[in-house]
């Protein structure tokens, strides 16, 4: 069994990136995700809600840094892009930071955000440092995680929210990097789905949606065992998973400390540009103050995969 402190003294590994590692290549356990695996996963919107607190706007010009970065980089206007601080019942003591891009085609609401974000247990929440919703850009992501921040152009239902969510604690612990993981998906015949295929990295997220499952509703847990050979082919990655991921996923009856900083921030400066129209200027550099990470998930989702 790991160590409390297991979690925050892994380091990564290895760069990680789009398209890091190589397709699996193995047999998929459950390849009509949307009959197979779905309505099970539909109980994971369940879990349990805190409840809001309080919410409040930052002032206007404000901002995350990386917030203006992920606007900068997804065509959002930074004129646009409002902050917005956000407490929970069960951490009421500190706020989390959503940036939301406020334009009539961003899909993405507010309460959408609040609600599908708190259910995230406390005791991965930590790991988050903000929170995104931006319109969609042609041929882009559905959602994707970077650094601390998880960012997503659609409304998310809590599964998915969650494959983001392992991205980050992945990110934060080099979980998909160790060497027990890649043992243990060679050690196994099979992945649970389709996209779990993509990489290592993709694959321990898919796996999350059943490591959660089996806490928030073990008797479905075990009737989808049962209607998919109590998931014999792929025992070494739910070992590891439930292993690693368990403790992440319970929920806590105190707040603990953030495991990751707040990051800096900026205040936009409003000036006039040549010929008319406006620039919205930052105080500081956003690319020496927000570089990019050293690892980046994107998800490219398609019907059925979520």
């Amino acid at each position: 069994m790991f160590s409390s402190n297991f979690f925050l003294t892994i380091l990564l590994a290895s760069t990680v990136s789009v398209g890091y590692g190589q397709r699996l290549g193995k047999t998929v356990l459950a390849p009509d995700k949307p009959a197979q695996l779905a309505p099970s996963f539909d109980y994971l919107d369940n879990i349990r809600y805190p409840g809001l607190k309080a919410k409040s706007s930052w002032n206007a010009g404000h901002l995350p840094v990386s917030c203006v970065a992920q606007a900068d980089e997804n065509g959002c206007p930074r004129k646009n892009m409002k902050a917005y601080a956000i407490w929970y019942n069960d951490c009421a003591n500190k706020a989390w930071t959503f940036c939301r891009c406020d334009v009539p085609s961003n899909p993405v609401t507010l309460d959408n955000m609040i609600e599908v974000f708190g259910k995230i247990p406390l005791s991965s929440r930590i790991f988050v440092r903000n929170f995104m919703g931006i319109p969609p850009v042609a041929g882009g992501a559905y959602a994707y995680a970077t650094g601390g921040d998880i960012v997503t152009f659609n409304p998310l239902r809590f599964v998915t929210m969650l494959h983001e969510l392992t991205h980050i604690i992945d990110g934060a612990n080099g979980l998909s990097t160790n060497a027990a993981w890649a043992a243990a998906v060679k050690a196994d015949s099979c992945v649970i789905s389709d996209y779990a295929n993509t990489n290592l990295a993709e694959n321990l997220s898919e796996v999350g949606s059943l490591v959660l499952l089996e806490i928030v509703n073990n008797a479905e847990y075990r009737r989808l065992a049962g209607t998919l050979g109590n998931f014999a082919c792929l025992s070494n990655q739910l070992k590891y998973a439930k292993q690693v991921l368990t403790p992440l996923y319970r929920q806590l009856d105190t707040c603990p400390p953030r495991a990751i900083a707040d990051g800096p921030t900026t205040q936009l400066v409003v000036k006039r540009a040549l010929g008319g129209g406006e620039i919205w200027e930052a105080d500081i550099s956003i690319r020496d103050a927000e570089p990019k990470h050293k690892w980046f998930h994107a998800d490219y989702f398609k019907p059925g995969d979520i």
